[in-house]
């Protein structure tokens, strides 16, 4: 048994979740942790769990990923990172983020 963060994984078995399912953990534990405890561990876990939906290309992780790095929540801050995840969103589905992708790469490429 190994132990990510509060999550036990047993030779890999999260990843091999579908990522609506491994989507829908990361939302749980967002939801259910108060605000003292939202913090660096709480954070690292919802990364990790995000990052593996996102390997699923699912839109939604996609989304969330993209927002946390463009606000530094959870990770350093890094636009980069945000606009290559929003874009991998916009190309996944999720529709509502293209006008945030067109501002967001205009200040990438100011920088």
């Amino acid at each position: 048994m190994i132990k990510q963060g509060r999550f036990y994984l047993l030779d890999g078995v999260v990843e091999k979740y579908p990522s609506p399912v491994i989507f829908q953990i990361a939302n749980k534990l967002f939801h259910n942790s108060t605000p003292s405890q939202y913090k660096e561990e709480i954070a690292k876990e919802m990364i990790y769990l995000l990052k593996l939906a996102a390997q699923q290309l699912d839109g939604n992780a996609l989304n969330l990923l993209a927002c946390w790095y463009e606000n530094g929540k959870g990770t350093q801050k890094d636009e980069h990172q945000a606009f290559t995840y929003f874009k991998k969103a916009a190309d996944h589905g999720i529709e509502r983020k293209k006008d945030r992708l067109n501002d967001l790469y205009k200040e990438v490429n100011e920088n």
